[in-house]
């Protein structure tokens, strides 16, 4: 019962669309650059790669800086990835 308020709570602070099934606030930030890499879990998984193509266009456009997809799994986070 405490867990959908929290989620809640955490929509507040982190407007973030769609909501997250999981997040844990940390401290710094993320910086969208030409660094970024928007990368998938699992190379087989189809919707994974339309989703990576979508969001990686969506954050070049918003940001105006080329954000690159990597067309390999992603194991290890590495700063400036997203994995998805």
């Amino acid at each position: 019962m405490l867990a959908p308020l929290l989620l809640q709570l955490a929509q507040i602070s982190f407007p973030i669309v769609p909501a997250p099934a999981h997040l844990v606030p940390g401290t710094g930030v993320f910086a969208v650059s030409a660094r970024t890499v928007v990368a998938v879990s699992d190379p087989a998984n189809a919707e994974l790669h339309a989703l990576r193509d979508l969001l990686a266009g969506n954050l070049t456009r918003a940001f105006g800086v080329e954000v690159r997809v990597a067309d390999t799994a992603v194991r290890a986070m590495q700063p400036g990835t997203i994995v998805l």
